[in-house]
């Protein structure tokens, strides 16, 4: 019976539901031709006082007037009673749409909870902390490749420096003569052959001084 009750699962609650809501609407549908008729009967008691009163006969005008409201005040409970139940259907369909949202909702809220432990403050904080430790020592790496010149060919070039800073400031102050300012030079543009023919020039020198 289990199984089958999931395979063909009765209707009856749904036909309950359908069927308050038809009981409602027919009791709105009952007060509103209440009130209809009731208007009419009013109408009549407010025409009479109206004749009444253009008779000279004011007693019998405010009896008349006395009915006419008794019968706008039921009018007006039965209003009220048609609105009430108008309510009650917006609050049964409501109702009906929140239960169906009730699996999309709770659905929902498990992805919503998923995605904030996966992507929690402390977890995106710990990623963070350490990509940047990576990158320190990914610097510190291509820092040590890179080495400094003077320590690892073991160049001292510091009396060297003091000269040439010593000659700047002398230019400056006019105490010998300036060096006009120049493009530094680009060594790799230097034309091979040039430097070729020095050299030969140079050892051409050298022998003619070995051979004297």
């Amino acid at each position: 019976m289990g199984l089958k009750n999931k395979l063909f699962p009765k209707k009856g609650k749904g036909k309950e539901k359908d069927k308050t809501i038809v009981n409602i609407k027919k009791q709105i549908h009952q007060l509103k031709l209440k009130s209809k008729a009731l208007n009419q009967k009013a109408e009549l008691y407010r025409k009479n006082a109206k004749i009444s009163l253009k008779n000279g006969n004011k007693e019998r005008s405010k009896n008349y007037l006395v009915q006419w409201k008794s019968y706008r005040n039921k009018i007006n409970r039965n209003t009220n009673l048609s609105s009430k139940l108008e309510r009650y259907i917006d609050a049964i369909e409501e109702g009906r749409l929140i239960k169906g949202l009730e699996s999309t909702l709770a659905a929902s809220t498990a992805a919503l909870k998923d995605l904030a432990v996966s992507a929690s403050p402390e977890k995106v904080a710990t990623l963070s902390e350490e990509s940047e430790e990576y990158i320190a020592m990914i610097e510190e790496s291509g820092e040590i490749l890179a080495g400094d010149p003077e320590i690892d060919q073991g160049i001292d070039i510091d009396d060297e420096f003091e000269k040439l800073e010593s000659e700047v400031l002398l230019e400056a102050a006019g105490e010998i003569p300036e060096t006009p300012v120049e493009e530094e030079f680009i060594i790799d543009e230097i034309p091979e052959m040039e430097t070729k023919e020095k050299l030969k020039d140079e050892i051409d020198k050298l022998k003619k001084e070995l051979e004297e």
